[in-house]
């Protein structure tokens, strides 16, 4: 009885495979990185909008000395 499920439990697996693959791959397309980032609360959308104010501001001023 256990070799009749074996081509279930390939499909099924083979499912998730596939599909965490397309999760990471769309991620990848629309973010740039392949983790998303879980606790995107207001703190850290402020702290990433900060942070990327400083490096452009940083760039500004070494790119006019």
């Amino acid at each position: 009885m256990p070799y009749q499920s074996t081509a279930t439990l390939f499909i099924i697996g083979g499912a998730f495979v596939v599909s965490s693959g397309l999760i990471g791959s769309l991620n990848w397309l629309y973010e740039g990185k392949r983790k998303r980032s879980i606790e995107k609360d207001h703190w850290r959308h402020h702290l990433e909008n900060r942070d990327w104010a400083i490096k452009s501001y940083l760039k500004e001023t070494t790119a006019e000395k």
